[in-house]
């Protein structure tokens, strides 16, 4: 008997609420529209899309998603950043397992919009 887990596009944008709630406490930055849409197309196409057309296990998409990140934003490097990022591409590769490259951008940019909900509801909840 399989044993239904909750649909990773939904399991991401709660995991991006409680992110943008912990992250709202920080210094706060706009999201732009390409953070939102634009980079999650990019990121799932080049991290998910190609290595899973060649055959590249999963984990390996995974590590090399974190990495980038890593390198890429210094901010990630924080072990608790850090494990925000690993957690998220694990959803991630869980929604291209289940739905396809469609489904890891899915579930990229609900997380994403649902860390600029969280930080919003920080911030309206100071006003």
């Amino acid at each position: 008997m399989k044993i239904p887990i909750l649909n990773p596009i939904v399991l991401a944008g709660l995991h991006g609420i409680l992110g943008g709630l912990v992250v709202a406490k920080g210094p706060q930055r706009r999201r732009s529209g390409y953070q939102s849409f634009g980079a999650p197309v990019i990121e799932e196409v080049l991290f998910r899309g190609v290595p899973g057309a060649l055959g590249v296990p999963g984990g390996v998409s995974t590590a090399a998603f974190a990495g980038a990140h890593a390198v890429d934003d210094p901010e990630h490097t924080d072990p608790v950043r850090l494990g925000d990022v690993v957690l998220g591409s694990l959803i991630y590769q869980a929604a291209f397992k289940q739905f396809g490259i469609v489904g890891a951008i899915g579930a990229h940019v609900a997380h994403n919009l649902a860390v600029g909900l969280g930080q919003s509801l920080v911030r309206r909840k100071k006003r």
